[in-house]
């Protein structure tokens, strides 16, 4: 593998681990607040799974960086890279994100009927009423996007550490 494959793969990985990780922080951040101004504990279950979530992109990404083993490496990156596209990237940055709050809000700020919004989302939604909630909501979106952009990146250039192979 070239020095410049071995640093982009290095670089892309780390980028990986930094907008996975910031979508879980921000929706601990967006889901903590919900609960609290919507008084609705539902909204914690996201903690639970975010927080072991970012524990793993980091036991991952470190692993990988230490390992000196070839296939070791590229278990541990695929677990990051895999692990981040199904739930930073599609599970929390597109439905969360994406489906929840941006759709959400282009429907009801182009004048959708709140009828509609009702029948297209669960009970435990709530109408754009708070920016702070609303603004948290779609940066998991721009996140998780992000993130979704820079594993393509991985997966179009043929990096040597992602599985399978």
């Amino acid at each position: 593998m070239q020095t410049y494959q071995i640093r982009d793969t290095l670089k892309k990985s780390k980028q990986v681990l930094i907008y996975s990780s910031a979508t879980m922080v921000m929706t601990i951040i967006h889901h903590f607040y919900g609960a609290y101004i919507y008084k609705d504990d539902f909204r914690l279950h996201v903690a639970i799974i975010a927080i072991p979530l970012i524990i793993l992109y980091l036991v991952s990404y470190f692993a990988f960086r230490l390992s000196q083993n070839k296939f070791r490496k590229r278990i541990f990156n695929s677990i990051l890279i895999y692990s981040s596209l199904v739930f930073s990237c599609m599970a929390i940055g597109i439905y969360e994100g994406g489906y929840n709050h941006l759709v959400k809000n282009i429907l009801y700020f182009s004048g959708s009927p709140i009828s509609f919004l009702n029948s297209i989302y669960t009970s435990n939604y709530q109408l754009p009423d708070d920016l702070f909630f609303e603004v948290t909501g779609l940066m998991q979106f721009v996140l998780g996007l992000t993130c979704g952009i820079i594993i393509i990146k991985f997966f179009k250039g043929g990096n040597a550490y992602i599985m399978p192979r």
